[in-house]
């Protein structure tokens, strides 16, 4: 089981990669700690965007909390998974009114948090990002820097399949 302070007991954490592959010695524990603890019942909880792990966690056990009062019977197991879902630090809430005492919007830029957020979840990307980053920083208007921006997003986010056929249907040139 992942966190000893989570609300609910038993706990397991299953993480998913960029490429949607579960954590195999977690998806083994899990499997594991469900027959050995006789739980019937599996609540699974997966976060949304714009969180982190321990924003993630905190979600899980505050929503996990009220179970067991209201199933006091029950053999019930509780599951988190965590993606990789990237946090942007500048990123305002969505539906909250913004603080007039932050001043006017920023420009379109990529703040320090965010660059080291995106080479983090996008690891071997740095270049890509660089570029993304003065694209920003000039904010070019006609409509070929538009379609340059959306071109490295793509790059950026891209999972390219292993083998040859990545290379055949390739929608984007290398930098």
């Amino acid at each position: 089981m992942a966190d000893p302070g989570m609300s609910v007991a038993p706990y397991w954490e299953l993480t998913f990669d960029a490429d949607g592959d579960v954590d195999g010695p977690e998806r083994d524990r899990l499997l594991a700690g469900v027959a050995a603890r006789g739980v019937r019942d599996l609540i699974v909880f997966a976060h949304g965007w714009n969180n982190d792990r321990s924003g993630a966690t905190l979600l899980y056990s505050h929503f996990f909390a009220p179970v067991p009062q209201l199933a006091p019977a029950a053999r019930i197991g509780y599951v988190g998974v965590v993606w990789p879902s990237m946090r942007f630090s500048d990123e305002p809430i969505p539906d909250f009114p913004r603080s007039t005492a932050t001043g006017p919007a920023p420009r379109p830029a990529l703040d320090k948090d965010t660059r080291h957020a995106l080479l983090e979840t996008f690891p071997g990307r740095a270049t890509v990002v660089d570029r993304l980053a003065r694209m920003l920083d000039q904010h070019p208007r006609e409509e070929a820097g538009l379609e340059e921006f959306g071109r490295l997003v793509r790059m950026l986010v891209e999972v390219v399949p292993p083998g040859p056929q990545g290379l055949f249907a390739a929608d984007t040139v290398e930098i």
